[in-house]
């Protein structure tokens, strides 16, 4: 009885941590043995800190205070660098699985331009409210904003705060992050199930928006994007073929990506940034200096400092765009996730791009997929 009540508890309190877990990344997690008797060693330390009657008014949290101070987080209140593989230990030990997403349909519909922005929103239903979300990309999961998802009765669990640092771009707001049950999110007629959405305030989500559409949505179809026509298919998936490989890193897709005729260098796809992000290690190595002044640039978490730069030339792939700016950012999120940048639209927006996503780990992860990119006629 106790087994399967932690069994229960476990599911939903760390269904959603994989988006908080930085590093290693999961890809490679997934790839190395899993350590049994590290996690029943883990499941018993659970079991022992609950205790044998934890009252059902406060069991939910304490479940959530265990797990996150045996597995997550280290004496200093930090996130263990091998968080992720003791949480891998844990559900083996315990038989957990993470339920499968379950897709249906495709569609083909349009895009919205954001004001003052080279992204896009679309219109996401749940439970029958349709409001407005970015397509990210750079997301590893769907995010809704708290206000909507108070008014449509959904409970939120949420998560220590100390778990959301580096979780986004942003260094003045705390934000408190949670994590919503099951819901089937549809588009038009397009839906998957099984989809658990994290929770963030309105304020932290830019454009007044109803929320985030990440990869754990889009990644259960091919996903064909013309920014010309602003139009998006999703389409029934396909086995990545032919194409620019893209490899999973902590929760997002990378590309190895030449820039000035250096390189290669990891860069995330993200289609929720409007301009292409470096770190100051790579803007160093290929020595370019700021073109303006120092700018401000708005992110989920608050204001993050940034140095605008041109690039001549940013190449992925056979594909190569010239004089592309973008933004130097020092940002603990780049670090945690360790790659060199991010590939903002004003690169992704040149193109046609036919994605296709290989299957989820174990953490519910995509680990590799490809992209073809058709230049756009001007």
């Amino acid at each position: 009885m106790q087994v399967a009540r932690l069994k229960q508890q476990v599911l939903f309190s760390l269904i959603g941590l994989s988006t908080l877990l930085g590093s290693p990344p999961f890809s490679a997690v997934s790839q190395e043995p899993r350590p049994t008797q590290l996690g029943k060693q883990l499941q018993q330390q659970v079991q022992d800190c609950v205790g044998n009657s934890p009252t059902a008014k406060t069991s939910t949290q304490r479940y959530q205070t265990c797990i996150t101070q045996l597995i997550l987080l280290d004496a200093k209140g930090n996130r263990r660098p091998d968080a992720s593989q003791r949480l891998l230990a844990l559900f083996e030990a315990m038989g957990i699985a993470i339920p499968k997403r379950q897709r249906q349909g495709q569609t083909t519909l349009a895009l919205e331009s954001l004001p003052r922005s080279n992204c896009f929103s679309l219109p996401v239903q749940i439970k029958g409210y349709t409001g407005q979300f970015l397509l990210d990309t750079g997301a590893t999961h769907t995010v809704i904003n708290t206000t909507l998802g108070e008014q449509l009765g959904l409970p939120l669990q949420d998560y220590p705060s100390n778990l959301t640092q580096g979780l986004a771009f942003g260094n003045e707001r705390k934000t408190q992050v949670g994590i919503y049950p099951a819901l089937t999110l549809s588009i038009k007629d397009a839906s998957v199930q099984q989809i658990h959405p994290l929770g963030m305030a309105k304020q932290s989500i830019l454009h007044d928006l109803s929320g985030i559409l990440g990869l754990d949505f889009l990644s259960q179809f091919d996903m064909v994007i013309d920014p010309q026509q602003r139009q998006i298919q999703l389409l029934p998936p396909t086995s990545p073929t032919e194409g620019i490989p893209l490899t999973g890193k902590g929760g997002w897709l990378t590309v190895q990506v030449l820039i000035n005729g250096q390189g290669p260098f990891t860069f995330a796809l993200d289609t929720g940034a409007t301009q292409t992000i470096l770190s100051p290690q790579v803007a160093a190595q290929l020595a370019l200096s700021p073109t303006a002044k120092p700018v401000q640039l708005q992110g989920l978490l608050g204001i993050e400092a940034a140095q605008p730069i041109q690039l001549d030339t940013v190449q992925i792939g056979p594909h190569q765009t010239t004089q592309l700016d973008a933004l130097i950012i020092a940002s603990p999120l780049i670090d945690r996730m360790q790659v060199d940048g991010l590939i903002g639209q004003n690169f992704l927006n040149q193109y046609q791009q036919h994605w296709r996503f290989g299957p989820q780990n174990a953490l519910g992860m995509v680990e590799q997929g490809t992209l073809n990119l058709s230049p756009l006629k001007r």
